[in-house]
């Protein structure tokens, strides 16, 4: 199997730029999802819990991948 890469990544510092920014677009979106439940035309939405429900564990492994590329980047004495 192939992939065709538009990019690729050759240092922890390109890693973490590419998490981070990963990191910014899922705060986009659990901010949006949970302005949904405050807005009453939206806050019963089909689907929208459940979305809510994959978004925590999602943000979880998100924010442990940029913690760990932190910690990879600190030079070893």
């Amino acid at each position: 199997m192939h992939f065709n890469y538009l990019y690729r990544v050759n240092s922890w510092t390109q890693i973490l730029i590419l998490l981070q920014r990963s990191l910014y677009a899922e705060e986009m979106v659990c901010a949006m999802s949970s302005q949904l439940f405050h807005i009453p035309q939206t806050k019963d939405l089909k689907g929208s819990s459940e979305m809510h429900n994959h978004l925590v564990p999602a943000s979880y492994h998100r924010v442990t991948a940029v913690g760990s590329a932190h910690l990879l980047m600190i030079p070893v004495k």
